[in-house]
């Protein structure tokens, strides 16, 4: 099988978002890319804790996603969480849960990775436009 031409999967759960890009290696064409808010860092910096309301929603949309996946044939998907996830004493729990739907064991990165994958995905869309120039990016995001 060439490398080149695999059909790619990434979701990422974040602290308010669970997002979702399918795409093929060999030219960069998305398939599908979307978003779904399920807040499922929701006081977690309160009581340090993800919700049970919030985890069944957001695993619902990963359920979705699964499907998806499945669809356009993914040969490689990659699973990350972020904040909420490593700040809650459950999320070794939530993490178990998600593994059991993707059968792939997804990976909790840390927030200066997490701030390194922003940067790189906003300057990714605008290479060409930003030769030789500073660029600032804010992230408005959830918990990080």
């Amino acid at each position: 099988m060439n490398v080149r031409n695999l059909t790619i999967a990434a979701v990422d759960i974040g602290t308010n978002s669970i997002r979702l890009l399918i795409k093929k290696a060999k030219d960069n064409r998305v398939l599908i890319k979307q978003s779904k808010i399920t807040r499922l860092g929701k006081d977690v910096g309160k009581k340090h804790l993800l919700s049970e309301n919030s985890i069944v929603e957001t695993l619902l949309v990963l359920n979705g996603y699964k499907k998806k996946i499945e669809k356009y044939k993914a040969e490689k998907v990659k699973i990350v969480a972020t904040s909420a996830v490593r700040d809650a004493k459950n999320g070794l729990d939530f993490l178990k849960r998600v593994e059991d739907i993707f059968k792939i064991k997804p990976e909790v990165i840390s927030g200066e990775m997490e701030g390194k994958l922003a940067f790189k995905g906003v300057v990714s869309g605008v290479d060409s436009l930003l030769k030789n120039r500073t660029v600032l990016v804010i992230d408005i995001g959830g918990g990080s």
